[in-house]
């Protein structure tokens, strides 16, 4: 079964294109590897400081695997100096 993962992010205020532009070759990375199904990024249209990741994965190995990688490890490394606060991620296993 595949796994969702879900995360929402709140940029501070001087952070919306630092943040847009990383989440982007994040998607692009994750993209490329392997057991990725989707992987999308979103900027909320009413609050542009808000964005969002929704990521499916083939199973939980691959989402582990993903994990490990350079540019998720990078990523997640930068990320609090960019956030107003932790981001907030939801992982979800699909049922069908």
């Amino acid at each position: 079964m595949s796994i969702s993962v879900v995360a929402s992010l709140e940029c501070r205020r001087d952070a919306g294109n630092v943040l847009s532009a990383e989440l982007r070759k994040l998607v692009i990375a994750s993209q490329k590897e392997d057991g990725c199904i989707n992987c999308q990024v979103y900027q909320s249209q009413d609050q542009p400081s808000h964005f969002f990741i929704e990521e499916e994965w083939a199973d939980d190995a691959m989402l582990k695997k993903h994990r490990q990688t350079r540019h998720y490890k990078y990523f997640t490394h930068i990320l609090p100096a960019l956030l107003n606060h932790p981001a907030d991620v939801k992982v979800h296993k699909r049922l069908n």
